[in-house]
């Protein structure tokens, strides 16, 4: 599991580091990562259909969600230019939230 973490994470830095505008969106961030991950399997993305698409997806060959947004989550903790122009917005909100439910009392 480490080693597969690791993989996602150096993905999704290298893919934050080169198409800006994944920053912001986990939606377009996973897409672009399940469409390189069909491509390595030697499958076309322009004609896989849904059914092989879910396939894949069930048997685990597609990266995990999670591991994506997560991977995501710690490298704009971690390094400041890999942050989008939301991340601030998000956390002024985050914020904001604790502070209603009471946590930041």
């Amino acid at each position: 599991m480490g080693l597969k973490l690791k993989q996602t994470k150096d993905r999704v830095k290298d893919l934050l580091i080169s198409k800006p505008h994944l920053r912001d969106c986990d939606k377009r961030l996973l897409a672009t990562i399940w469409w390189k991950d069909t491509m390595a399997l030697g499958y076309d993305p322009l004609t896989l259909n849904t059914t092989q698409f879910l396939h894949l997806l069930a048997k685990g060959e597609l990266t995990r969600s999670e591991s994506v947004r997560r991977s995501r989550a710690k490298l704009q903790e971690e390094v400041e230019e890999l942050r989008g122009k939301k991340y601030n917005e998000r956390k002024g909100l985050s914020k904001e939230v604790q502070t209603e439910l009471g946590y930041n009392i």
